[in-house]
């Protein structure tokens, strides 16, 4: 059985280089950006994509099929 989730990375803004972290995953964009809005994390859209930042972050979506055994 395979499953699409949304896995989001952060790394820190303020110190100029991007290392990234998992954060967390959830079970769909639409999912995270309510997240966003709950916590305080901009959701910025544009022509070429979606930012999601907070005063010391940048969040970046990735989507992943998760395989596993049914």
């Amino acid at each position: 059985m395979t499953t699409m989730i949304v896995v989001v990375e952060y790394y820190e803004t303020s110190h100029g280089y991007e290392e990234k972290h998992i954060f967390k995953a959830f079970t769909s964009t639409s999912a995270f950006e309510e997240y966003c809005v709950n916590n305080g994390i901009q959701i910025l859209k544009g022509a070429f994509g979606t930012k999601y930042n907070d005063d010391t972050y940048t969040y970046i979506v990735n989507h992943v099929e998760l395989i596993s055994e049914s």
